[in-house]
């Protein structure tokens, strides 16, 4: 049995949560909304919009060099909500334009379910950008990667690909950058997270407005698996599933946010941990909040982790 040893600003979890971890059917409740959650936070994680919505990817086929190309002309330059298709052997994945703006990162000390590492504070950013209309999919993980190893793999191409630690998820960029001619994908920093979660920043408490039964699969609708990508609605942005079904690696370490306003907030320039954001398909609602947090070590591969993609 392999171990994971993960450490935390509270310590070194202990031997009954690595049995969580490796999927031995155990669960246990949240102890409390204030817990700390940096590592693995197994009490409550087993192993185990637009008015007009974009339309779905379809896969065409084509000589390997056309399929290095975008397959769709993007509407014109500048506008929220613009998308760009791409297409890789035979699989399509859709990016939606994020417009540069200002918004207020974190949450109020209001609001229900809130933890201590969500301070609120103004983020500039500073250039409109790209991020995924969706998770990154099994479909386009085994395109890119010759294999899938996801838990849920019978759940389909067009479910997020799941079980993949921030490592990999640097490998599969990489390779898709070497297959898309100006690809330039990455994953989102933190703020740039949170901002297109919001709809471009607007006060939502999860990703798209309040209802998260109509915006995202969690632990009471999930049926304690993934789900496929788009089943519902999406945020004004158009973007899927970012709060619920998994969550979401973004590019920075994990730390505290700044007292004062930042502009292209990066995070810490160190750190065990890289951020995780959105909840998944185990979690209560609290979890799927606009503003929740968490941190994981960069090698770890559970059931509920995925990710999805950004660029310039």
């Amino acid at each position: 049995m392999r171990q994971l040893l993960l450490m935390t600003a509270g310590g070194i979890r202990t031997v009954f949560s690595l049995f969580l971890m490796l999927g031995l059917g155990c669960t246990a409740d949240k102890a409390s909304a204030s817990q700390t959650k940096i590592g693995l936070d197994l009490e409550w994680r087993p192993i185990e919009g637009l008015d007009e919505k974009p339309a779905a990817p379809t896969k065409t086929e084509g000589s390997p060099r056309e399929q290095r190309k975008s397959e769709a002309e993007p509407r014109p330059s500048g506008n929220a909500g613009e998308v760009k298709t791409f297409t890789v052997k035979g699989v399509s994945f859709t990016m939606i334009r994020v417009p540069a703006g200002e918004f207020m990162m974190g949450s109020p000390s209001s609001e229900s379910g809130r933890d201590d590492d969500e301070t609120q504070h103004r983020v500039r950013i500073s250039k409109d950008y790209w991020i995924g209309e969706t998770e990154v999919t099994q479909g386009l993980w085994k395109a890119v990667m010759g294999s899938n190893p996801s838990r849920f793999y019978s759940c389909g191409d067009d479910c997020p690909v799941e079980q993949v630690s921030w490592n990999d998820c640097q490998e599969f960029i990489r390779k898709l950058n070497g297959m898309v001619s100006g690809g330039s994908f990455r994953l989102p920093t933190e703020a740039e997270w949170e901002y297109a979660a919001r709809s471009g920043g607007k006060d939502e408490l999860y990703s798209g407005g309040n209802d998260l039964d109509a915006l995202g699969w969690y632990k009471n609708n999930s049926g304690s698996r993934t789900h496929p990508a788009k089943q519902k609605r999406a945020n004004d942005l158009g973007i899927y599933d970012i709060s619920g079904n998994v969550w979401e690696w973004c590019e920075d370490w994990y730390g505290d946010y700044p007292s004062g306003s930042v502009t292209d907030a990066k995070g810490p320039s160190s750190g065990s941990n890289r951020v995780l954001r959105g909840g998944g398909w185990y979690d209560p609602a609290w979890r799927c909040r606009s503003a929740s947090r968490n941190g994981f070590g960069p090698d770890l591969r559970i059931s509920s982790d995925g990710f999805r993609l950004a660029r310039p």
